[in-house]
C-alpha cells in the first residue's frame, strides 16, 4: 500500500474508461497504456472511484484479519469500534451483542470509538464559544474571518482542505481524531494494569479507507495510536456467523474488557450527530464529496454570513455511508438513530476518567501538499501558467477524457508538466489527417 492513500487499481480489471478520472474530485486519476493509474499526491481517499467504476477496478486497502492475531501469545489485542458497526445489523441484534460478538472473534479487550466523544465534542464547543466571543462586536463581513470553524472528523475533509484550500487551515477545529484519543487511552488503560507498552495491539474497525491512511500516515501528529485497520465490512462478514451464539451477558457490564460510552455519542457516526450533541444553533451540515467542496469555495470567499461551525463529511450520509460498510446508509442512519437513543442497562455504564480521553490538539502542522503547484519557484509558475493557458486555446475544449485526462485543463497541464504530449488528444490527431 502507498502510504499517503489507500485506494487501489486492480489492473486486470481496468478497461480504461473514463468515469473515474471524470469523477475524481481532484483529478487524481488518469488514464494511461489503456489503464487507469492513481498520482499518488492527489488521492484523498474519498473512494469516489470505487463507488463509480462500473467494472470493480478500484477497491480500498486496509489490513487482512489473519495479521490482528499474528504472534498472538505475546500480546493484548485491542478492538476499537466505530459506531458504524452497530448500523449494519438489523433488529434484533443489540449493541451489546455485537460487543460481546468482537470480543469473540478473540480481541482481549474491546473499547469503543465513542468513550472519545465527550471531551472532544467540549473542546469543538470551546473553540466554538471563544470565536463567538471574539467576534461578537464585530461587522458580519470582518466576523466572516474567524468563522465558521470546520470540523476535521472527516480524514478525507482534512486532507482535502490540506492539498486545495489551505487558507482554511486556521478554522480547522484542530483535535486528534476520536479514534486516536480512544487507542491512546486504551493503551494508557493497559499499561496501568501492568501490560508492557511493547505487547499492546490496537485495531481499528473502519468504514472508510482514509483511516487506514491516517494510521500510517498521520496528520496533526507525528505518529498514530493505531496498529492496523480492519474494515466494518470485515468485521461485520465474520461477526455474523457467530453472534446468534454469543452470550450477551458479559458484554452488558461484567466484563471489565469492555469499555462503552453513553450511547447518545453513537449518533456522531451520521451527518449532523457533532452539531446536534455540541449544541450550537449557528452550524451547517454537508455530505458528499462534490458538495463540501462547493462549501469550502463558499467558506474561502467569505460568502457563509451567520454560520458559527460547519460539519463536513466526504461520504453521503457521513460514516455510515463509508464504502467499507454493508448497509445501505439510509438504513443505517436510522438503525443508529435508533441504537443511539436506546438507554443503557445501568450495569453497563463504566465509569471513565475524560481527563484521560481528553481530545488534543494537533502537535503537528499540515505539511504542505504541492499537488496543485506548478512549481516552487514563483517566475517559472506563473510562466507554466502562461503556457497553459497557450494550450487551451489550441485544445479542443470538449473535455471528453479521450487522452486519459479528465478536461483539456487537467490534460494541458499534464503536457506543462511533462506528464503527456500534445499528440494524446485524439481530436487534434483527427483534425491534422
Amino acid at each position: 500500500m502507498n502510504r499517503l492513500h489507500s485506494v487501489s487499481i486492480i489492473p486486470d480489471l481496468c478497461v480504461g474508461c473514463t468515469n473515474c478520472i471524470k469523477g475524481c474530485p481532484t483529478e487524481a486519476i488518469r488514464v494511461r497504456d489503456g489503464k487507469a493509474v492513481i498520482d499518488d499526491i492527489r488521492c484523498i481517499d474519498c473512494s469516489e472511484c470505487i463507488r463509480i467504476c462500473p467494472y470493480h477496478a478500484k477497491y480500498a486497502k486496509t489490513d487482512d484479519f489473519e495479521a490482528v492475531f499474528k504472534d498472538r501469545k505475546k500480546l493484548k489485542v485491542v478492538a476499537v469500534i466505530s459506531p458504524v458497526l452497530y448500523a449494519q445489523f438489523a433488529r434484533p441484534v443489540s449493541r451489546f451483542a455485537v460487543l460481546s460478538s468482537v470480543k469473540s472473534l478473540g480481541f482481549d479487550y474491546v473499547f469503543e470509538e465513542s468513550i472519545a466523544y465527550e471531551s472532544y465534542l467540549e473542546s469543538i464547543k470551546a473553540q466554538i464559544h471563544e470565536a463567538e466571543k471574539t467576534t461578537a462586536h464585530m461587522s458580519p463581513n470582518d466576523a466572516m474571518n474567524f468563522l465558521p470553524l470546520v470540523s476535521s472528523t472527516c480524514p478525507v475533509v482534512v486532507r482535502l482542505i490540506q492539498m486545495k484550500y489551505r487558507t482554511i487551515i486556521p478554522r480547522l477545529i484542530q483535535l486528534e481524531p476520536p479514534m486516536e484519543s480512544v487507542s491512546s487511552f486504551a493503551r494508557q488503560e493497559l499499561q496501568a494494569q501492568g501490560v508492557d507498552a511493547s505487547s499492546i495491539r490496537v485495531v481499528y474497525f473502519s468504514p472508510c479507507p482514509a483511516h487506514n491512511t491516517q494510521k500510517s500516515y498521520p496528520l496533526g501528529m507525528s505518529k498514530s495510536s493505531v496498529d492496523l485497520v480492519i474494515s466494518v465490512h470485515e468485521a461485520y462478514s465474520r461477526i455474523v456467523r457467530i453472534i446468534e451464539d454469543v452470550d450477551v451477558g458479559e458484554a452488558i457490564g461484567h466484563d471489565p474488557t469492555i469499555r462503552c460510552s453513553e450511547s447518545s455519542y453513537l449518533s456522531c457516526a451520521a451527518i449532523g450527530g457533532e452539531s446536534e450533541l455540541v449544541g450550537v444553533s449557528q452550524f451547517l451540515t454537508v455530505d458528499g464529496i462534490n458538495n463540501v467542496m462547493d462549501i469550502l469555495n463558499e467558506i474561502e470567499a467569505e460568502h457563509l454570513e451567520g454560520i458559527s461551525f460547519v460539519e463536513p463529511f466526504s461520504c453521503f450520509g457521513g460514516c455510515v455511508g463509508g464504502p467499507l460498510t454493508v448497509m445501505n446508509r439510509f438504513t443505517a442512519t436510522s438503525r443508529l438513530r435508533e441504537i443511539s437513543c436506546e438507554k443503557m442497562p445501568p450495569e453497563a455504564e463504566k465509569c471513565i476518567d475524560q481527563d484521560k480521553v481528553k481530545s488534543k490538539p494537533w502537535s503537528v502542522e499540515l505539511p504542505d501538499n504541492k499537488a496543485m503547484q506548478l512549481s516552487d519557484d514563483i517566475v517559472q509558475a506563473m510562466s507554466k501558467f502562461d503556457q497553459i493557458d497557450q494550450l487551451l486555446s489550441i485544445l479542443p475544449g470538449l473535455d471528453c477524457g479521450a487522452c486519459g485526462a479528465p478536461s483539456c485543463a487537467a490534460m494541458a497541464e499534464d503536457i506543462v508538466q511533462g506528464r503527456a504530449d500534445f499528440s494524446d488528444c485524439i481530436i487534434l490527431r483527427k483534425g491534422d489527417k
